[in-house]
């Protein structure tokens, strides 16, 4: 399992893994934890001190890095990648050697490891010992009535500002890279910043139009929403963000203002063209 994408203390994970091992009839031999990347680390204190500093801190920390020619996300990617998925790794040699059943908390832990999700399922089919994967189910509470449901991957508001695009790159990014969606960043970050820089005012206005972006995960595909304050519903949306995206739909918001829907496929999810 990630450390940092359980939702809950890793303690409470592992006891739930074991009474899931001593139910299928074994018992747990053994928790094979990746620890949260530094560059994760670094990011959240940033995160938590830009909430409580009112959402200044980010895009004050974005201007700076742009003056000095930086890319703060890419450098935090670029952190990450450096950091080597050893408990994988560990897990592969154990189950060379023993065989056994590998529990995770579920599919996304299998993201973010160097390698795609697909190609982790290959290297798990390809050891000759005895080996089965199982998804920890989710407590009885949590169980969604439908398996289509989407799961919450991260919101977060954003003003129509001049450093609007940069602050919405590495708060998508953030929250992708939580959610073990990374290698998605590229078309959520030309998708976000197509919606939004079409809202940016070409001249000073009182009253910046205010945005809410939401981005949410499905068994197939990642949902993007942008909410925003200003109507303008009637308005085409843009070319790129169709080409991006499987599926896109714009529409007035009950509360009024304008809703943006877009669908990026996840990986190994075959493609169709925009409707």
């Amino acid at each position: 399992m990630q450390l940092a994408l359980l939702p809950r203390p890793s303690s409470e994970v592992e006891e739930r893994i074991g009474r899931v091992a001593a139910e299928s009839g074994g018992r747990l031999r053994r928790v094979f934890a990746e620890p949260v990347p530094p560059a994760d680390a670094l990011w959240s204190l940033i995160i938590d001190a830009d909430r409580s500093m009112s959402g200044q801190l980010i895009p004050t920390v974005s201007a700076t890095a742009e003056q000095r020619g930086m890319d703060v996300g890419r450098l935090l990617e670029s952190g990450r990648r450096r950091t080597r998925a050893v408990a994988w790794q560990a897990l592969l040699s154990e189950l060379r050697t023993h065989g056994g059943t590998v529990i995770i908390p579920g599919p996304e832990h299998l993201d973010g490891l160097a390698t795609s999700r697909t190609t982790a399922l290959k290297q798990l089919s390809r050891i000759h010992a005895q080996t089965r994967l199982l998804c920890l189910p989710e407590p009885v509470a949590r169980i969604s009535q439908t398996d289509a449901a989407p799961v919450l991957v991260g919101e977060f508001p954003v003003k129509a500002f001049a450093a609007a695009l940069e602050v919405t790159s590495l708060k998508a990014w953030w929250h992708l890279s939580q959610a073990g969606l990374s290698y998605l960043r590229t078309d959520v970050e030309a998708v976000l910043c197509a919606l939004i820089e079409a809202r940016m005012p070409t001249e000073p206005v009182e009253v910046l139009d205010e945005i809410r972006v939401r981005l949410q995960r499905t068994t197939h595909a990642l949902l993007i929403e942008v909410h925003e304050s200003e109507n303008h519903s009637h308005e085409p949306i843009p070319d790129l963000v169709r080409q991006r995206c499987t599926r896109v739909s714009r529409c007035t918001a009950p509360t009024g203002g304008t809703i943006t829907h877009a669908e990026i496929p996840l990986a190994d999810t075959a493609p169709s063209p925009a409707r």
